[in-house]
This record gives C-alpha cells, structure tokens and sequence, in this order.
C-alpha cells in the first residue's frame, strides 16, 4: 500500500456511486432481477443457504454466490430495489480499485485512472451494472481474474496466480462454466508465452471451491439425478 492509496479508493468510490446513478435506484425490478430476488429471499426466510430454491423448489441452473450475496445485503440493508443491487456496485468498486493499482505498476498514475475509469464510466456499467441480475457480478469478477492472470503469469508472481484462481472460483460459483469461456482465450496466450508455468498455482483454488460445493451439496441433498441432469 502505498501513501494516498485510501484517498484514491474513496475517490473511485465516488466515481463509482456517481456511475451507478440513477440505476440502483430504480423502483422495480428489470429483466430477470425479480427472480433472482425471490430466490435469495426465500433462502433468508428458510435458513436453507446450501441449495437455492424458487418458489419452494429446487433449482440447480446456477451455482449459489449470487443468492448468497444477495441474502447477505437484504439481511443487512432490509429488501428494497437498493439494498438487493449492492453487490454489483461494491465488485464494481473493487474492480475499478483493481485495474488501478494493477495499472500503476506498470504504466504509471495516468493510465491507471484511465484504466479504473474507463470501467466506471463505459455505457454498459452505466445502463446496466447497478442490478441485481448475476451477470454484472460475474463480469465483475471475471474481470478481475483475469487482471490478476495477466500480471501473474506476465511478471510470474504465484501470490497473483493464485489470487486469479480464487476470484476466477468465484465467477465459476457465481454463474458456472461461462468463466471458461472467457478464460480459455488467456489460457492459451499464457501457454504460448510462458508455457502455463505456475497453472497449477491457479487452478487448484479455481476448481476446488466448486467441486467442494457439489460435493457437499450431493452428500447432503442427496439429488446426484437432478444436479445431473441439470
């Protein structure tokens, strides 16, 4: 950390707040914002965090970080639009924070505040991000893997590789095998120019969270049909 580095972090807080505005603050729920809601409530009010439901039912379409960040902010912040749309600003911020300090290393103060907000402030942060839908928090996430991929493997640093897993495991526990979509295209840049040296490093906390999940979620639910088939 260096001198100044919490002044910048509440300057991009402001930057983010500003960038979020008037979306999270919008009195009803777009797309599928309303489904995600309910699901996350009916985890509060059952108590039940290991396998998200919807309408009492089980659902095993998407993995359950987003219900749980969800829960987390309506037990927090009560169940209205705004207290349900928190988690995508806080990734947001974080992300932005990320792309700074990752930036300045290497190019320097200019292009780090280019970098954090040229993010803020895209068109689709700005129409978009402030929700509660999954992907915001998934894009979010994936992002900021693969910015702490890229410098990991670029200035082969194994703290940053294994960061890069951690937040690459929970893009997978937020929305599943989409992040390797993503990845794949880093994967293969990583091999060509670095041979995946350090991949190991990387992958055991990508893959270990999710697998332990299922795991769990297997042994105590006992449904291995329907998580199959799903």
């Amino acid at each position: 950390m260096r001198r100044g580095d919490f002044g910048i972090a509440l300057l991009l807080l402001l930057a983010t707040l500003l960038s979020v505005v008037p979306q999270i603050r919008l009195q009803d729920w777009t797309g599928t914002e309303g489904r995600r809601v309910q699901v996350s409530t009916e985890m509060l009010q059952s108590g039940d965090y290991l396998l998200p439901t919807l309408s009492h039912q089980p659902i095993y379409t998407k993995p359950p970080l987003h219900y749980w960040l969800t829960a987390g902010a309506q037990s927090l912040f009560g169940d209205g639009y705004v207290a349900a749309r928190i988690p995508s600003v806080v990734l947001l911020w974080g992300l932005a924070v990320l792309a700074f300090v990752l930036q300045r290393r290497v190019f320097g103060v200019g292009a780090a505040w280019v970098a954090a907000l040229g993010i803020l402030w895209s068109p689709l942060v700005l129409a978009e991000f402030a929700s509660a839908e999954i992907d915001p928090l998934f894009a979010s996430l994936t992002a900021a893997s693969l910015f702490l991929l890229a410098a990991g493997a670029g200035e082969r640093r194994r703290g940053l590789l294994f960061a890069a897993g951690a937040v690459g495991g929970l893009a997978f526990l937020e929305k599943g095998p989409p992040y390797l979509l993503f990845a794949s295209g880093a994967w293969l840049v990583w091999w060509r120019h670095r041979g995946g040296r350090g991949f190991l490093v990387y992958a055991l906390p990508l893959f270990l969270p999710l697998l332990a999940y299922y795991a769990l979620l297997v042994i105590l639910r006992g449904d291995a049909q329907g998580l199959g088939s799903t």
